[in-house]
């Protein structure tokens, strides 16, 4: 993905070094597990941004926007029924106190992306650009490896401090499948042609 990031961020003046990706992501609810797609329905549900709160609203849940400080309390006060989070973010913030049913959906979050101006970069040698390139192609990758690794050790820490489940493969399945005209709608926004490999090399991951 990173040629087509570079020429995405390009016109912006900086260039991408390396990502570090999240892993561990799940749904922390007050009252139950929602173990299956069917029992989303009719639950307040807080989602970040846009795209998050059309994919709850897809499931026939009704997506709630908070601003992340505000969670421990809507969970206390039975303001929302579950939020989507990750698995670090729920112990960081101690979210099973409020919410101890977390259903495991092992979804992926945002990749982080550090940059360096365009400029920085064109004032470096060859020998120079080569040499934190391969740094930087390496910390993409140990520190992806090390993220998993994390994640999974967080994951384990949930298993500790909550009502905890692993969301079966199927009930997986049929999110995917629901959540695919959202996918659809937001790649269909995309017009441009290094920004459509892109969301389709993104999108191939779901299959």
């Amino acid at each position: 993905m990173f040629p087509d990031i570079d020429t995405l961020l390009r016109p912006y003046g900086v260039k991408a070094l390396w990502a570090m990706p999240a892993f561990g992501g799940g749904l922390a609810c007050r009252d139950e597990h929602l173990e299956t797609i069917e029992d989303w329905e009719g639950k307040k549900i807080r989602a970040a941004g846009r795209w998050q709160s059309k994919q709850v609203g897809a499931t026939g849940a009704s997506p709630v926007a908070l601003p992340a400080a505000d969670i421990y309390t809507a969970l206390q006060n039975g303001t929302i029924d579950c939020t989507l989070i990750s698995a670090s973010i729920y112990l960081g913030n101690s979210l099973y106190e409020v919410a101890p049913y977390f259903s495991d959906y092992s979804f992926a979050g945002n990749a982080l992306i550090t940059m360096v101006g365009i400029d920085v970069w064109e004032d470096l040698s060859d020998e120079e650009r080569t040499a934190v390139q391969d740094v930087s192609d390496q910390t993409t990758i140990e520190g992806t490896r090390t993220l998993r690794e994390m994640s999974a050790s967080e994951i384990e820490q949930v298993k500790t401090l909550s009502e905890y489940i692993k969301v079966s493969d199927d009930e997986m399945a049929k999110l995917l499948e629901i959540w695919d005209p959202v996918y659809q709608e937001a790649m269909g926004e995309v017009k441009d042609e290094v920004g459509t490999h892109f969301v389709e090399t993104l999108y191939s991951f779901t299959q």
